[in-house]
């Protein structure tokens, strides 16, 4: 990552405010490339609807479609129909 964009972020995480989606998936996608790897197990992202739009959008536009599961949305999501009545 070119400096700009790391002291960008470290000054965003430092004033509390929030890394936009956008940077975050593209970090992700570097490491994936990075990886050798082509199926992903993504554990603790995302965090809401906004980073798994993002996510689908950037990783389908710029990188092959890879197999991947993002664990923390989708069971929220599947928590949120349980009755516990």
């Amino acid at each position: 990552m070119k400096n700009a964009g790391r002291l960008m972020i470290q000054n965003m995480i430092k004033e509390g405010k929030i890394v936009p989606s956008e940077v975050t998936v593209k970090l992700l996608q570097n490491a994936m490339r990075g990886s050798g790897n082509d199926k992903f197990l993504i554990d603790g992202f995302p965090r809401n609807e906004e980073n798994r739009a993002a996510f689908e959008l950037v990783v389908s536009i710029n990188d092959k479609i890879y197999d991947y599961v993002l664990i923390n949305f989708y069971l929220l999501e599947s928590y949120a129909y349980i009755d516990k009545s």
